[in-house]
């Protein structure tokens, strides 16, 4: 009997028609079928990278990173002498936030492939996920290179990231040539202001600009009230998003290892004096990346999280400890939920970001049931300063005694108030306190 006629197509080509299926599977949803036809494949051909490639994002895909770091490594140790797969394996590390190694492994993918533009952009996404805006820095003039000087994306993040590390005139130098090639680039222009605001120049032209561009978007309203020296009562929603949504990878190492922030940590410990038994259900209002949670640990109740980040939930998710997150503003969230469902509501390191606290303090009592605590932290705003002021980092101080009142007037029969430092910013501890309000 004669055998199957031999195929006219090479392994090569074989496989690069077969990985087309399974990455257009995979862009399908179908992670199943992806993964039957990568099982086919690897049985008929062998040494090739790109197998282990897109295994790596089907195991992503499936929900288990450790199989897809361990496909990135395949691929790595079949083609050492290729920059694409060390730059999958730098990418895959560096959305497991193992920072180090992933930046290692972006390097020697640039110096393997420093004229595939493709690397080279994914050296710089690692760098601004893992926060290393040096090594961005260096890697973004290379990229506008290999792209060309129309390619205004990559001009734009380098002046962004010298903005960032404090060398305001030369992004600024970069971002009005910039606004001068393109002045209807919503984005160019929104750079530029935010450079000028860091560097305490005046962006209320750019701001009033887009402002009258888009006169719908409450962010760019916000910003030139700002730049107007005006103090909005409060923040839209949309600003805090933006910031936490950029910083989440990175938020924990700047906050606890480098700011110093340890209030979740000393809430927890109150909440286990408090609760020794661990029964209670607790509302996370700005959980950020879950903080309260893994200091609390597993509790016997309900840990719910809400944030308006997605970046922030991600990360808060993957610890395990929370049964449902709420991707919302905190003050819908506090609208529409019913009352009396939780023995505490926490609220730390967000009201800075909210402003005006009478309607919002009001709303978190209501949730708490009798006899149960709100808790929260402020930045403090001194006794000669208004009762609400908006700071150059951008976020709000509330005078203690305000803050105390507008506990009693929502419902709190019983304050208590304790003095902290909140972290440490450009060398100097930022002032704070946090609240402990009981409902009757």
């Amino acid at each position: 009997m004669a055998g199957p006629a031999p195929s006219s197509q090479t392994p090569a080509a074989l496989s690069s028609a077969e990985l087309k299926k399974a990455m257009a599977a995979l862009e399908a949803g179908d992670i199943a079928g992806a993964a039957a036809i990568l099982d086919a494949l690897q049985r008929q051909v062998q040494g090739d990278p790109r197998i282990y490639m897109v295994a790596m994002r089907v195991a992503e895909a499936a929900g288990r990173p450790s199989e897809a770091l361990e496909a990135a490594r395949l691929a790595v140790r079949t083609a050492p002498h290729l920059g694409a797969p060390r730059m999958d394996l730098a990418m895959c590390l560096a959305r497991q936030n193992q920072f180090e190694e992933a930046l290692g492994e972006a390097a020697r993918a640039v110096r393997l492939a420093a004229h595939d533009i493709h690397v080279v952009d994914g050296a710089i996404q690692v760098a601004h996920r893992a926060g290393a805006l040096d090594m961005a820095i260096e890697l973004l003039p290379q990229a506008i290179g290999l792209a060309g000087p129309e390619n205004t994306e990559y001009r734009r993040l380098l002046a962004g990231d010298l903005a960032a590390l404090g060398r305001t005139d030369e992004a600024l130098a970069l971002l009005d040539q910039l606004v001068g090639e393109q002045p209807e680039d919503p984005r160019i222009r929104e750079s530029r202001a935010r450079a000028a605001q860091a560097a305490g120049r005046d962006a209320a032209s750019d701001w009033r600009n887009l402002s009258e561009r888009f006169p719908e978007d409450d962010v760019y309203r916000y910003h030139l009230a700002v730049a107007s020296d005006e103090a909005p009562r409060q923040q839209p929603a949309k600003v805090a998003e933006a910031w936490f949504d950029a910083i989440a990878q990175v938020y924990e190492r700047r906050s606890v290892h480098e700011a110093g922030y340890r209030l979740p940590k000393d809430i927890a410990q109150w909440l286990h004096a408090e609760y020794p038994e661990r029964a209670l259900n607790l509302l996370d209002l700005g959980c950020g990346t879950g903080l309260l949670g893994a200091c609390l640990g597993r509790i016997d109740g309900h840990l719910i999280g809400v944030d308006i980040s997605a970046g922030m939930i991600d990360v808060a998710s993957r610890r395990g400890l929370y049964q449902r997150f709420h991707r919302v503003d905190l003050r819908d969230a506090l609208r529409d939920t019913p009352e009396g469902l939780y023995e505490v509501v926490a609220a730390i390191d967000v009201f800075p970001y909210v402003g005006e606290l009478a309607d919002v303090l009001a709303d978190a009592l209501r949730l708490v049931k009798p006899g149960g605590q709100l808790v929260f932290s402020c930045e403090r705003a001194t006794d000669d300063e208004d009762d609400l002021v908006l700071r150059p980092s951008g976020r709000y101080a509330h005078r203690r005694h305000d803050v105390e009142a507008l506990c009693h007037v929502s419902g709190a029969d019983a304050v208590e108030v304790h003095d902290c430092r909140l972290r440490v910013e450009a060398g100097k501890p930022v002032g704070g306190y946090w609240v402990v309000a009981r409902k009757a």
